[in-house]
């Protein structure tokens, strides 16, 4: 077999050119983005509320750069929020430390922390973000089900999880498109549940 030849295009050749640039500039990029982080974190050393507001951002700066340090965020974001004593607030909290736990792998921690949660005193969004967090646990569980009873439980839990998503978002909102991205269903599948709805 002989060698795939592409032809040349240009456009192509610009955007591989600066790929490489971006990719030979990693280390200032990141050495950036942690001068932020730093910047972020000394802005609010006192004040309650902009501490927990800088360590729900920190959460999410972190989340898909450290996880470990996510985590450590959201904790300092749950430990101010239990200081306030805001419930909306301990809520995205808990929220955010699970999701991060999940992506860790580290899936007996994300169950301590869903068994603190209560939908019943979420709104709306948080209740999609529950729903969606439950979606990411259970679907890394399937992934290592070692029986097909458990699989089945498993993927019962996942297409709950997805049709609550569904339930809580409006049809006109980008949501409801992610949340038809996420569950992988066909058009047909698609235009049955925006039916239902």
């Amino acid at each position: 077999m002989g060698a795939l030849i592409l032809p040349h295009d240009s456009a192509v050749s610009d955007l591989l050119g600066e790929l490489d640039d971006r990719i030979s500039n990693r280390h200032t990029i990141e050495r950036r983005k942690l001068l932020y982080l730093e910047k972020l974190k000394s802005a609010a050393r006192d004040d309650f509320s902009a501490k927990r507001l800088l360590y729900a951002n920190l959460y999410r700066e972190y989340l898909n750069f450290d996880v470990d340090s996510a985590i450590l965020y959201a904790m300092k974001e749950e430990q101010e929020a239990l200081y306030a004593g805001d419930n909306k607030s301990i809520i995205d909290a808990r929220l955010n430390l699970q999701s991060a736990y999940t992506l860790a792998g580290q899936y007996v921690e994300s169950f301590r922390i869903q068994d603190t949660l209560d939908t019943l005193y979420m709104d709306c969004e948080q209740k999609r973000r529950y729903f969606y967090n439950r979606r990411e646990l259970y679907g890394g569980l399937l992934e290592s089900a070692v029986s097909d009873s458990i699989s089945k439980e498993y993927n019962e839990i996942v297409s709950h999880s997805i049709n609550r998503m569904f339930h809580l978002t409006r049809r006109e909102s980008v949501d409801y498109l992610f949340c038809g991205l996420i569950t992988f269903v066909t058009k047909e599948e698609m235009q049955m549940l925006v039916l239902q709805k």
